[in-house]
């Protein structure tokens, strides 16, 4: 009686300590329930929309074939609370409701392989709470700091960057062992998925709120209380708004859409045996202009020197950038958030300090 027996072990796991797993007589899926999740739906709504575009079809597919349960006869979904000894060792990827454990039954190497053999895809362990300890990782980092990878390239073709990163002891830690050609093809996949969910900021129609009234409401409702000060705010945020047309010329050239993964690790990247490259797990994803990736600029003294150091990077991807329409962006970008966050929680000077940010490049 699975059911029984998926009830007696998620009430051990929570009598451990440990959040219970899905249910044992759930169908083997890449991505538990993504039949059912909004990522999964997008994608699939994705790769619709992308059938006359060949590039970006092939990458987008990876995705879509890796995320949307496709059967997988060697992945277990399920919480393992204690090693197992049919199990050599394990690749999980940490989820809001459950790990995906991936099943190796051969010793593996310090180092990323692209073998698949007999449904089973060798790759790098990430140890944690209850797992099987691992070897030394990736470029001899301690694998219980978290064997991570790190890629960032450019998408010229859509004006795009994307950056797929993950810390281990505060650096980063570079992908050493892909080729350059694997590289490119993880850039372009993630772009594929880039150049239809992303969402450039200035040119948003409803750009301030999450429907046409939002703002309308929130002014309102904050206005209670400084009625005149919010008034104010409502006939700046205006003229912002009828400005934004000149707003977005003055930073182009200046920025590139971002979308960043967020949650890469060994467990999240897998290649298949023609080097086609998946990239799971999209959930905790975000999308931005380069000044959201380097807001933090605004806070600190060193704002120079950081500036300098973004446009070498982008340099060297092969990305030329002008420092002063970059700097722009930054201000604009930070200028649009703060001013939706200081509406959202009612915060008045979080709002004017947006505001400022913006009215500096509203045309003269």
């Amino acid at each position: 009686m699975p059911g029984i027996h998926a009830f007696l072990r998620n009430a051990t796991l929570r009598w451990r300590g440990a959040q219970p797993g899905p249910s044992l007589d759930r169908r083997p899926r890449l991505v538990a329930d993504a039949d059912r999740s909004e990522a999964a739906l997008e994608l699939g709504r994705i790769a619709d929309r992308l059938r006359g575009e060949p590039e970006i079809k092939r990458g987008v597919e990876s995705l879509v074939a890796a995320s949307i349960g496709a059967p997988v006869k060697h992945l277990r979904s399920e919480l393992v609370p204690s090693p197992r000894t049919d199990i050599n060792g394990y690749v999980a990827a940490s989820r809001v409701h459950t790990r995906h454990l991936l099943e190796v039954r051969r010793q593996i190497a310090g180092r990323w392989s692209r073998a698949m053999s007999g449904n089973r895809l060798w790759v790098f362990v990430k140890t944690g709470r209850g797992l099987t300890p691992a070897p030394p990782g990736l470029n001899d980092v301690a694998s219980e700091d978290f064997c991570a990878p790190f890629c960032f390239g450019s998408f010229a073709a859509q004006d795009l960057a994307v950056e797929v990163s993950e810390h281990v002891g505060g650096e980063r830690i570079p992908f050493r062992n892909l080729s350059p050609d694997l590289r490119t093809r993880l850039v372009r996949a993630v772009a594929g998925v880039n150049a239809v969910r992303s969402v450039d900021v200035p040119n948003r129609t409803r750009w301030i709120g999450v429907s046409p009234d939002w703002l309308e409401e929130r002014c309102a409702e904050n206005g209670r209380k400084s009625p005149e000060a919010w008034r104010s705010v409502r006939q700046r945020l205006a003229r912002v708004d009828q400005a934004r047309d000149d707003i977005k010329a003055s930073i182009r050239g200046g920025r590139l859409r971002l979308f960043t993964h967020n949650d890469v690790s060994p467990g999240n990247v897998a290649f298949a045996p023609d080097d086609r490259v998946y990239v799971l797990d999209w959930e905790k994803a975000t999308r931005s202009l380069p000044g959201a990736d380097l807001r933090f600029l605004l806070e600190l003294k060193n704002k120079d020197a950081l500036l300098d150091a973004y446009l070498v990077r982008m340099s060297e991807l092969g990305v030329a950038l002008d420092r002063s329409r970059v700097a722009r962006a930054i201000d604009v970008t930070e200028g649009f958030r703060r001013v939706r966050a200081g509406c959202a929680n009612g915060n008045l000077k979080t709002v004017e300090a947006g505001l400022g940010l913006l009215e500096t490049h509203l045309p003269r």
